[in-house]
């Protein structure tokens, strides 16, 4: 018998019609509060079930918006879908924070040599964070995704 566990997730029109959009590439354009940090954070999950040990970058004007306006919501999603932070006194978990993962985590095939602007997850995909206003050049990447950069 299998074992799989089913979630509830509801999303919005907007949500849904920019979910069921398969393109290459994609340029949502809505005003606060329409879900876009889900719809990050439901294309994260895809990459990391579809690509373990793959890097993904997700570029933002700083560092500081990505860990404090985008990623919360996008990680508020993943929870519902049953991601959880890793607990180090519990030893359970699914993802850290710039920090290195535990040695059970998988490591990416593309090594980082470090973890401060990056979100690892136990299967060993990478979230690399980079910054528009640094002018960062990101790892070699499986999946570039830019966000909220202003012209």
């Amino acid at each position: 018998m299998e074992q799989y566990w089913e979630e509830n997730v509801s999303l919005n029109s907007f949500q849904m019609s920019a979910m069921l959009f398969k393109a290459k590439l994609k340029y949502l354009i809505a005003g606060r509060a329409t879900g876009k940090s889900y719809i990050n954070g439901a294309e994260v999950d895809e990459n990391i079930r579809l690509m373990p040990r793959g890097i993904t970058t997700i570029t933002q004007d700083t560092l500081g918006q990505a860990l404090t306006k985008t990623l919360p919501s996008t990680f508020k999603f993943l929870e519902m879908l049953g991601y959880k932070r890793y607990d180090h006194k519990m030893k359970t978990g699914d993802y850290v924070v710039c920090q290195k993962p535990p040695a059970h985590f998988y490591e990416p095939y593309e090594r980082l040599m470090s973890y401060e602007h990056v979100i690892t997850f136990s299967n060993g995909h990478a979230l690399y964070l980079l910054s528009q206003v640094a002018g960062a050049r990101g790892p070699n990447a499986s999946r570039v995704r830019k966000k909220n950069l202003k012209k």
